[in-house]
């Protein structure tokens, strides 16, 4: 019996990652690293007045972490950095919440990974397109989920 975690729709994204390739026009980029797992995600973003216009990633990572690079590729566009702050921010209390309780509908497809409750191991992978992202639009080359304790995770 497959894991919960690994949903139909997080298969799909795994196997068939949207905007992953190298974007020429980029204005933005950052590398990011997983220790805890050797998970490599790099993005690559075109920023015109401070919104995100064009995403593109690539890397070496685990089905979560590609899954969540391949979403965000739809959520991303036309937002600010402070918009991707939120996101991230609804994603993770609504991975605090019980399961049972309703869904925030500004998840979108990133609800399938709510079995991350679950998980607590893997979550770390879930926040490593996030924080990467987060120090492109920042202006920082590089971002690790390092610095996020395991105690400060939902």
């Amino acid at each position: 019996m497959p894991s919960p975690l690994y949903r139909e729709q997080v298969l799909a994204h795994n196997r068939d990652p949207q905007c992953r390739g190298h974007l020429v026009d980029a204005t933005h980029s950052a590398h990011g690293v997983n220790p805890s797992c050797g998970d490599h995600y790099a993005c690559e973003l075109r920023v015109v007045d401070g919104r995100i216009e064009a995403y593109g990633f690539q890397g070496e990572s685990c089905a979560v972490t590609t899954a969540v690079a391949s979403m965000l590729g739809a959520m991303v566009v036309g937002r600010t950095a402070s918009d991707l702050a939120e996101l991230q921010e609804r994603f993770e209390e609504s991975l605090r919440d019980a399961p049972g309780a309703p869904v925030d509908p500004a998840l979108g497809e990133l609800e399938a990974l709510l079995a991350l409750r679950d998980y607590p191991a893997r979550l770390r992978c879930a926040e490593l397109p996030f924080a990467t992202i987060a120090a492109a639009l920042a202006g920082r080359g590089e971002a690790s989920t390092e610095s996020r304790s395991a105690a400060t995770m939902p």
